[in-house]
């Protein structure tokens, strides 16, 4: 396998296999409760600590950066004439973890050649929003 050629390939990539639970972390922070339960019954369960259990799930602040640079190059892809074909890439590369660039090609009727172009397309985009990357000549 040939190594990447930036430092940061690999951090990128890894923000983008991260991007599905991130999301439902973020989602989370909109439905928790943060009001203690009380009521007259005594019950054996436990104290309900709804304030601590919500900071132990929140999402760090380079997290939440990594989550809002995926969103956006995924929001870019769909404006491009092939974004469907890119994310269904993304889709089984980093999220399904079908790590074999051959079938993912056969699968979505595209070369082997294609593919990689594709993923590198969008991981390239995800690092222009993370800041790590920007194009020579721009």
């Amino acid at each position: 396998m040939s190594r990447p050629r930036y430092w940061w390939y690999r951090n990128v990539c890894s923000a983008i296999g991260q991007y599905p639970a991130l999301c439902e972390r973020v989602g989370e922070l909109g439905r928790q409760s943060v009001t203690a339960s009380f009521s007259g019954m005594p019950h054996g369960s436990g104290v309900g600590r709804p304030v601590e259990g919500a900071a132990l799930r929140a999402v760090s602040a380079r997290e939440y950066d990594d989550y809002r640079a995926v969103q956006r190059a995924i929001e870019a892809a769909n404006g491009w004439p092939d974004g469907d074909a890119v994310l269904e890439v993304v889709r089984l590369w980093h999220w399904m973890r079908v790590k074999n660039f051959d079938f993912i090609a056969d699968s979505l009727h595209m070369s082997e050649r294609t593919a990689r172009r594709y993923n590198s397309r969008f991981v390239y985009e995800c690092a222009r929003n993370m800041g790590y990357y920007e194009e020579r000549g721009a």
